[in-house]
């Protein structure tokens, strides 16, 4: 997919498709309203951590020159690689409203 736009896709979960507990997406999940589940939580970070460490203008300059998302992408794989903060590592926490779950 990334191949045929540079600046890549961005997919939104609708929380009204989270399965209940362990249920799985099937076939017909248009139907039942699972759509997707969370397999396993690897790490929660707050995004305040990602604005610390300049994430929004790293993804603005990337934006703006088009040539793809490989500065912002190294920073969101930084923040997650480690909880180190002057590598660019974030916290690992409790999943929140204002956390990203990946």
């Amino acid at each position: 997919c990334a191949a045929e736009n540079p600046l890549g896709f961005w997919f939104s979960l609708p929380k009204g498709g989270r399965c209940e507990g362990k249920s799985r997406p099937a076939k017909d999940a248009w139907a039942k309203g699972c759509s997707w589940s969370v397999q396993k939580r690897l790490k929660t970070i707050h995004q305040d951590c990602l604005f610390k460490h300049d994430y929004l203008k790293i993804c603005m300059t990337d934006a703006h020159e088009r040539k793809g998302f490989a500065r912002t992408s190294h920073a969101l794989k930084a923040a997650f690689a480690s909880e180190d903060p002057s590598i660019g590592g974030c916290a690992d926490v409790q999943p929140s409203s204002t956390a990203v779950v990946v």
